[in-house]
């Protein structure tokens, strides 16, 4: 009868994205970070807000990337030491 409560979502959730995409995410979140540096020059609040809002969404859709995966580390085989 309640509300139900959203589940959240965990880190494995995250999706490789090519490494071009990537870096026009970043390219897109330099360009914003320029455009933030010029509204707080010309002390325009309501554009300084709007690219704010604008860097945190990109800055979520970058965190959402899954980094390059690691290779598989080699497990070492259980030997008894010999004494």
């Amino acid at each position: 009868m309640g509300k139900e409560k959203k589940a959240k979502k965990s880190l494995d959730t995250r999706v490789e994205i090519p490494a071009v995409e990537k870096n026009a995410i970043k390219a897109k979140l330099k360009a914003l970070k320029a455009e933030r540096d010029t509204a707080e020059g010309e002390h325009d609040k309501k554009k300084l807000k709007a690219v704010r809002d604008k860097m945190k969404r990109v800055n979520l859709k970058l965190k959402k990337v899954k980094a390059k995966p690691e290779p598989p580390k080699e497990k070492a085989a259980a030997e008894p030491a010999a004494s």
